[in-house]
């Protein structure tokens, strides 16, 4: 058995369990959900302004999550009920199990999200939408990073988990300190409300510690200037590279840190 037979075997299991059809659903009802938002947030034609934002609510809050807990699940699971002791019995390595399971998990996530906004695209041709194809398309793309970001944090926690209810227990956890994030930080920066009129260097940067967390640059990325989580970009803290980097390091840095630690545990 090889990484490309866990591969294969876990897309098996997402088929016929409960988790990938959990997954369409939520991306095909938020995507829809948030279609529905946007128009009457326009009230007329749907714009691109009012189309991120709805889907930034909606969509950035809901597939990430269902993302985050089906995967966090899967190789504590397996600890936890002691099949993981099992299949090192066989020339399975660890790296077979956490590389082809994360496989697995990125090709769900990203499954659904891509036919969720191929469901979008479709509805878009069909309303009066003031949306352009490349807007949808930067959209449709960092919604995916975002949620391949969570994925690779929810495969890091499955895997230095003992149980599968503490694997849950810590990415519930991090997935509220990631939505929150921002948040505590305007608070803290701007105790006496936000501000009005051009922001200064101190508050821009306070801006971009909150953008740290995965939603948080997210939020910046996505949605028009100065919407709840945004800011005028006026410098590269704020500007497209700098947040898709921040996205990309919460895909790369947390599955790395995992693969260290579930190598050198004793199981």
């Amino acid at each position: 058995m090889t990484t490309i037979d866990v591969l294969r075997h876990d897309l098996t299991v997402v088929r016929r369990t409960i988790a990938g059809k959990l997954l369409l659903a939520l991306s095909l009802g938020a995507m829809f959900g948030g279609i529905i938002a946007g128009h009457v947030l326009s009230n007329g034609p749907l714009t691109a302004d009012f189309l991120a934002l709805s889907l930034w609510l909606i969509v950035g809050t809901v597939v990430p999550f269902g993302a985050l807990l089906t995967t966090a699940v899967t190789i504590a699971a397996d600890r936890d009920s002691g099949r993981l002791r099992l299949l090192f019995g066989t020339p399975l390595t660890k790296t077979d199990v956490y590389v082809g399971t994360l496989a697995s998990r990125v090709v769900t996530v990203s499954a659904s999200v891509v036919v969720g906004f191929v469901l979008v695209g479709l509805i878009v041709l069909l309303l009066p939408a003031d949306v352009s194809p490349s807007s949808l398309f930067g959209l449709a793309a960092f919604t995916l990073l975002l949620c391949v970001a969570y994925t690779s944090v929810g495969i890091a926690v499955s895997a230095v988990s003992s149980t599968r209810l503490r694997a849950v227990g810590v990415a519930l956890g991090f997935y509220v300190w990631a939505a929150l994030w921002p948040h505590i930080v305007s608070t803290i920066a701007e105790p006496e409300g936000p501000p009005y009129g051009e922001p200064t260097t101190l508050e821009r940067i306070a801006h971009f510690v909150g953008t740290l967390s995965p939603f948080g640059a997210y939020s910046q990325i996505v949605t028009p200037p100065r919407a709840i989580y945004a800011e005028s970009v006026s410098g590269p803290l704020l500007a497209p590279p700098m947040m898709s980097l921040i996205l990309i390091v919460w895909a790369v840095v947390p599955v790395s840190v995992g693969y260290w630690w579930f190598s050198r545990v004793d199981l």
